[in-house]
């Protein structure tokens, strides 16, 4: 009788151990993502671990039942993608293609370019097989290589059916360790725990068909940094034959101390380098012809599975030839931008370019007060990895941004960019250059 009573108990206390363990599985599965024992609010969605349920994987939740599992075409995003959620990052393609629209009626000359550009050197990782580290420091320019990163392909197009938070984080994670023996910060090799991901974006289409360094980086001044772009899917080519991709533009032009820029080929063949503002452009110098500018241009044709990375300073801009004929791109890219932390100072932050209207509260928060000795910046100190992965405030347009003052924030955004003087004395035509004149090279 004692031997049953107590056969009894252990059975009891096996079966509240298995209900335990099944109940806490999806936290035990995945400590990385959830870090329970180091903080109380999930980094990804900004809730409580206890309800996070990004922190489980992906084939337990309930909405997985509801998607299927063929690929989802442009057009397709609403009906076959999962909307936005605290869990899941939604599908940014129709606004992806109103900027693409606005772009190529604004009056940017690309046929001007398209001798050159039909004529430009094809490249993939097979030309970069002996090729140095890419330089990600704060002054690098013109700096990039593609390299193979076959191994997480299956999964990035997983996440691109599912769309949950923790899973790009992960695969962020998974990317940036594959990525860290093919670059160095001015000779220092670099570990993840130097690198705070921005901008996560993984979506098809050709976005952004303007000569650009992204003006994203105005945020950060003076930050070491780089940027990822993940082939996925290649265009169809029964739709656009070989265009579709991505161009990098090389120019003597592109000075170490630059802010970001906007390269534009005017109407009458003219180019203008503009500091790249937002939809404010300042002129900072001008060409008659912009082949004065001594521009060259290399295509990008990679296989899916391959990734470029290169220094926040390189020019580069999306196939415009598609859309020059009125062609659909299908092509799918995962692209981000990764801000290397200061040792000492953290993340360096000047809060005055539209973007940052929608910075989340805890990264606000989390700013130092102006420190002048290290540049008159805010910096921010603690900040993880995760923490802005899903927070780019890049869903403004000319038609949502009107209540802004955008002349006024640009002017202020000029006056904060906290360049040392010897950096800008190459900046001086700015004040002299004034808008629709045209300066003749130096």
């Amino acid at each position: 009788e004692e031997c049953g009573c107590l056969s009894m108990r252990i059975c009891m206390v096996v079966r509240a151990a298995l209900w335990w363990l099944i109940a806490l599985r999806p936290c035990v599965a995945q400590p990385i993502i959830c870090r329970p024992k180091r903080v109380e609010i999930c980094r990804l969605c900004n809730i409580s671990l206890r309800s996070c349920s990004p922190c489980r994987p992906y084939s337990n939740c309930a909405r997985s039942a509801q998607l299927e599992t063929s690929v989802c075409h442009i057009g397709e995003e609403k009906s076959k993608l999962p909307e936005f959620t605290r869990c899941t990052f939604g599908s940014r393609r129709l606004d992806l293609d109103r900027v693409t629209h606005s772009i190529m009626k604004s009056g940017y000359n690309h046929s001007a370019l398209l001798p050159e550009l039909n004529a430009a050197r094809t490249i993939s990782a097979a030309s970069f097989e002996h090729a140095p580290r890419v330089n990600v420091g704060p002054k690098a320019v013109q700096e990039y290589k593609i390299v193979d990163a076959q191994a997480l392909l299956k999964p990035l197009l997983e996440l691109y059916r599912t769309r949950v938070n923790s899973e790009a984080a992960a695969l962020s994670d998974m990317l940036l360790k594959l990525m860290l023996p093919h670059i160095h910060l001015d000779g220092k090799q670099l570990q993840l725990s130097d690198l705070v991901f921005y901008g996560f974006n993984l979506e098809r289409g050709a976005y952004y068909p303007d000569m650009h360094w992204d003006t994203d980086w105005n945020m950060f001044p003076n930050a070491a940094g780089f940027q990822l772009w993940y082939m996925l899917e290649e265009p169809d080519e029964k739709i656009t034959g070989e265009w579709g991709n991505m161009f990098l533009a090389r120019t003597p032009e592109l000075l170490p101390n630059d802010l970001p820029l906007y390269m534009r080929v005017n109407e009458d063949g003219s180019l203008t380098k503009n500091l790249h503002l937002m939809y404010a452009m300042h002129p900072v110098m001008g060409w008659g012809r912009w082949q004065d500018a001594n521009l060259s241009f290399e295509y990008l044709r990679p296989k899916p599975g391959e990734v470029l990375i290169f220094s926040k300073r390189t020019l580069h801009f999306s196939d415009p030839r598609p859309y020059m004929h009125g062609l659909k791109v299908d092509r799918l890219v995962m692209n981000m931008r990764v801000i290397v932390k200061h040792p000492q100072y953290g993340v360096p932050f000047q809060p005055n370019h539209l973007y940052v209207q929608s910075v989340p509260k805890h990264i606000k928060e989390s700013w130092a007060p102006v420190d002048h000795q290290a540049g008159g910046l805010h910096h921010m100190q603690g900040i993880h990895r995760w923490d802005w992965l899903f927070k780019a405030g890049r869903g403004f347009s000319p038609e949502n941004s009107s209540k802004f003052n955008l002349n006024g924030l640009a002017e202020k955004e000029l006056s904060t960019a906290c360049l040392k003087p010897e950096d800008t004395a190459h900046h001086a035509g700015r004040w002299r250059f004034a808008l629709g004149e045209k300066k003749h090279k130096r």
